[in-house]
């Protein structure tokens, strides 16, 4: 699953032959069917760079006085002009560090193989105990060791014993505590918690160092390419999400920085960039059924250099996000879909909706067709019993289909299709007096 649909996508890549030049979009086509971790940087550039040559000149890569060819050299109607990198940030590397997902991946492992699936588990890792503080110079780090070392330091004789117990006594509590001088971890188990799974951890994510984080780094490594490009006019970077928590970091106290503290400290260390333009995805709850929806909010930082041109880049940067598509999922969770064995497809427009007919996923019942999606696991998709199937009770009732409609969401990566079922029909069904 994309962070933009795949169909935005596929739109853009076909429509970019004005302002991309044929290898520039085969590059681009490549490293959209390519999984990485970087994947969020390809969308958020090609989505950016649609949406500036729709309000104004655009060029991409071109070549100036140096040795860097910067991503945007931009001129708006309104006389703007500027060039500009596109950079994504993300907490990859601090995961890396704090490899807690990857614990409780490896934890999952030993469960299914044992076959205890039913719960009851909760995992919890303890931080290094370290004075953090604004201007300490230090992070927050979780007790955990390299995940290479996974096997020899966590899951040894002690966990292989500590699970055989709750496996042959499901019906009593049982707790692992693992400690030495890199690891802090505590597996429990609790009968009474049947159903449920847990885990936590203190937060490894927050920004206690100004200029050491995933936000100042992205940032700078931009600026020294903006500096080699020779450019000596207005310069900009539009920092993009990528699933970093920094980016949603608004209020800071003793402890830690927000974002706006970092963006403002990077531009006061380099005069030579005009501004920056956070694009940030957000998640919003409508209405009363709670439904969530995800945006695109952003903010326009300036130097003192370009105070002048507030106006005009606040323009711009709204009339970009304005151009740019609701993100389908966050980029953790589009991030995990991605890298799972069907991730290069679109997300499905899940809602089943049952009476006189059925409504479902377009793409759904193809790949129920295809014996891609067994009847099992459609079953178990929408965790209903083989008697609740709609397919299944209106054969069981003797209707056979009588129309098909199919309603297009060319924003989506889905389409819904609605299968309309008759009367009794004495082909499948009794016969019968009326």
């Amino acid at each position: 699953m994309a962070l933009f649909s795949r169909r935005f996508l596929q739109r853009t890549l076909d429509e970019s032959s004005t302002y991309l030049t044929v290898k520039q979009r085969q590059v681009f086509c490549k490293l959209l069917n390519t999984v990485r971790d970087d994947y969020f940087a390809t969308e958020w550039e090609i989505a950016i760079l649609r949406a500036l040559n729709e309000i104004g000149s655009l060029q991409h890569e071109q070549d100036l006085p140096g040795t860097s060819h910067p991503d945007v050299l931009f001129t708006a109607d309104d006389g703007l002009s500027f060039v500009a990198d596109i950079t994504s940030v993300s907490d990859k590397g601090l995961h890396r560090q704090n490899p807690y997902d990857a614990l409780q991946e490896e934890f999952f492992k030993r469960q299914r193989k044992l076959g205890l699936l039913n719960g009851g588990f909760d995992v919890r890792v303890d931080s290094y105990a370290d004075n953090i503080y604004r201007g300490s110079g230090k992070k927050p780090r979780l007790k955990l060791p390299k995940r290479a070392d996974f096997p020899t330091k966590i899951f040894n004789a002690d966990f292989q014993r500590f699970m055989m117990g709750v496996r042959d006594h499901p019906d009593e509590v049982c707790q692992l505590h693992i400690e030495d001088a890199e690891t802090l971890v505590h597996f429990s188990y609790n009968p009474s918690r049947r159903g449920y799974g847990g885990g936590s951890h203190p937060s490894f994510d927050l920004t206690a160092v100004i200029d050491k984080n995933p936000i100042y780094n992205a940032l700078s490594s931009k600026a020294d390419q903006l500096r080699n490009s020779g450019h000596d006019g207005t310069k900009g970077i539009f920092l993009c999400d990528a699933g970093c928590w920094g980016l949603h970091q608004q209020s800071s106290n003793w402890q830690f920085y927000a974002r706006d503290e970092v963006v403002r400290h990077f531009l006061r260390q380099n005069q030579s960039v005009s501004f920056v333009v956070a694009l940030i995805v957000e998640e919003e709850q409508k209405g009363f059924a709670h439904t969530v929806r995800r945006v695109i909010s952003h903010n326009v930082y300036l130097n003192n250099s370009a105070v002048h041109l507030k106006e005009q880049i606040e323009l711009l940067a709204g009339n970009l996000v304005y151009r740019l598509p609701s993100p389908e999922q966050t980029p953790r969770n589009a991030m995990q879909h991605l890298k799972r064995k069907d991730g290069m497809t679109g997300r499905h427009m899940g809602t089943l909706t049952q009476g006189r007919g059925i409504e479902m996923s377009a793409r759904m019942l193809l790949e129920i067709l295809a014996g891609h999606l067994s009847i099992r696991d459609f079953e178990q998709n929408y965790r209903m019993e083989a008697a609740q199937n709609p397919f299944r009770r209106m054969l069981g009732q003797g209707r056979l289909i009588e129309g098909i409609t199919v309603e297009p969401h060319p924003e989506a990566d889905d389409d819904r299709v609605t299968i309309r079922f008759g009367k009794p029909d004495s082909a499948v069904a009794p016969f019968r007096i009326d």
